[in-house]
């Protein structure tokens, strides 16, 4: 998380240090507002960060070999880049492109105070894929459906689906929602034994609105150790 001139900006991972330990959550907004003392995370292992990347980028060559794929700029952490991504997402899935790698989202989660200061989401989806696409192939599913919209793919080294990572999956499905006007039917992870798990989106949608509040209340109160 951190802050723009407008407020608060969180994230999927902010989320889900919520989701898993109320005590994480709140050092890290107390570090994000610059609170003396606040300690700063653990880097993560860089092998485990390199062998992340290759999975996630082995998926990205084995769909630009059949599809289109648009790749999205990585925005600045201020309002207008964080705007212009999310607009150039926005585009891409009005357009129609079959693969959106690194999508971004970016959207008000509170209205602004009186002084004009608000929260806002703003997450990156490794993949949004067509729903009416089988990525398998790279064909149109038949018969092809006439509602399809935008689904999140995720790519992760477990071998199974974490609470964290089904608690991200939603917050971009939620996300597409939010840009799109129509809501993904399912949601995907594909872990680290290339096995794709599909995952009925509504199923989740209550557990992200419980963390988001729970979040939301963190925020609401002066950050402080």
């Amino acid at each position: 998380m951190f802050r723009t001139t407008t407020g608060w900006v969180v994230s999927p991972t902010d989320l889900v240090d919520t989701l898993e330990c109320d005590h994480r959550s709140a050092l890290k907004t107390a570090l994000a507002a610059r609170v003396e003392g606040a300690p700063a995370p653990a880097d993560i292992d860089p092998l485990v960060a390199q062998h992340g990347l290759a999975h996630e980028q082995a998926e990205l060559e084995r769909l630009s070999a059949l599809v289109e794929v648009a790749r999205m700029p990585d925005p600045r952490p201020e309002d207008a880049s964080l705007a212009a991504a999310a607009q150039a997402t926005a585009d891409a899935m009005a357009a129609g492109v079959p693969v959106i790698y690194q999508g971004s989202f970016h959207h008000r989660l509170t209205e602004p105070d009186p002084g004009g200061q608000a929260v806002s989401f703003h997450g990156r989806a490794d993949f949004l894929i067509r729903s009416d696409l089988d990525p398998a192939t790279g064909r149109t599913r038949t018969p092809a459906p006439s509602d399809w919209t935008y689904e999140p793919w995720d790519t992760k080294l477990a071998r199974r689906p974490g609470p964290g990572a089904v608690v991200q999956l939603a917050a971009y499905a939620h996300a597409v929602s939010v840009a799109t006007g129509r809501a993904p039917q399912h949601m995907h992870l594909l872990t680290g034994d290339n096995h794709t798990h599909t995952l009925p989106t509504a199923d989740f949608t209550p557990i992200l609105s419980t963390v988001t509040t729970r979040l939301l209340t963190l925020l609401a109160t002066e950050p402080a150790l």
